[in-house]
C-alpha cells in the first residue's frame, strides 16, 4: 500500500479541525487530517490500532495536558503523530499542535523515540 501525498502539518490549531477516518481495503485506513489550512492523508494498517490510539492519545490529552505519540503503520513504513498544547490565555491551553512524521521503516514493538526525527513533507 502506498503513502499518500503529504502536505506539511504542524499548524496550531485554533478554530478549524477536521478527520476523516475510512476503511478502504482488507486490512487498511485512510485518515484525512485538516488543521487550520493545511492537512495530511496518511494510510494505516491492521497492524497497530491507529484510530483506537488516536482516540486515547485525544481523550489523555484533553484530560492530562499530555498524550502519548500515536503511530500507523504503513508497511514497511510508518507515521507518528505527536500532539501537545501550546500557548495560554487566561490560564487555560490556547492550542493544540499536531506533527505527524513519517518514517522508512515501522518500528513495531522494537522499542523507538516516539520524538526521533523522520521527514515532514
Amino acid at each position: 500500500m502506498s503513502r499518500h501525498a503529504w502536505r506539511k502539518c504542524d499548524p496550531v490549531i485554533e478554530t478549524h479541525f477536521k478527520l476523516n477516518y475510512k476503511l478502504i481495503d482488507q486490512g487498511w485506513a485512510a485518515c484525512e487530517v485538516e488543521l487550520g489550512d493545511q492537512g495530511a492523508k496518511v494510510t494505516a494498517s491492521y497492524l497497530s490500532d491507529a484510530l483506537g490510539d488516536l482516540v486515547s492519545a485525544v481523550l489523555l490529552l484533553k484530560t492530562t495536558g499530555k498524550a502519548p505519540g500515536v503511530s500507523f503503520a504503513e508497511e514497511p513504513s510508518e507515521c507518528r503523530w505527536l500532539m501537545s498544547y501550546v500557548g495560554k490565555q487566561d490560564g487555560k491551553q490556547r492550542g493544540v499542535r499536531v506533527k505527524i512524521l513519517a518514517f522508512d521503516e515501522w518500528q513495531g514493538s522494537r522499542g523507538y523515540s516516539m520524538d526521533a526525527k523522520g521527514s515532514q513533507n
